[in-house]
């Protein structure tokens, strides 16, 4: 068995010591959200705005739950609609973690203000059911 170090922890032990930078810590925040869907239902021209992730926050993933919304879902940022989550079914009740991977933008620092969106990706959403959900950034240290 080999043992191996990250790039903070070498840094951390090395002599003399690297200092850590400054996104690699600080405070981790959590936001909440929820939606329920009006009635009426939304379709893929319409998109929720989840919540609002500042200036040189560094993304940390997320997750969602929801009730048997209607076909699927995409998360991304206002640019690309598929960004933090490609095309997921939400035809029935269940959860998955958005922006988990680096293929996902995982720890990514934002340049500028970040809204993130969820998009109908097919079809529609049906009235009064809801999603919830959770994205974590850290910021400054």
């Amino acid at each position: 068995m080999a043992d191996y170090k990250s790039s903070q922890y070498t840094n951390a032990t090395a002599f003399p010591m690297t200092p850590t930078k400054s996104y690699e810590k600080g405070t981790k925040v959590t936001v909440l959200f929820d939606y329920t869907v009006p009635v009426g239902g939304i379709t893929t021209t319409d998109r929720v705005a989840l919540c609002v992730v500042p200036k040189d926050a560094v993304l940390m993933g997320g997750k969602i739950a929801q009730d048997a919304l209607g076909n699927s879902i995409v998360i991304g940022d206002g640019t690309t609609a598929n960004k933090f989550l490609a095309s997921t079914s939400v035809a029935s009740a269940g959860a998955s973690a958005f922006n988990d991977t680096l293929g996902l933008y995982y720890q990514e620092r934002q340049s500028a203000e970040l809204i993130i969106w969820a998009t109908p990706a097919v079809g529609a959403w049906t009235a009064g059911k809801i999603l919830k959900g959770e994205i974590s950034y850290m910021i400054g240290g």
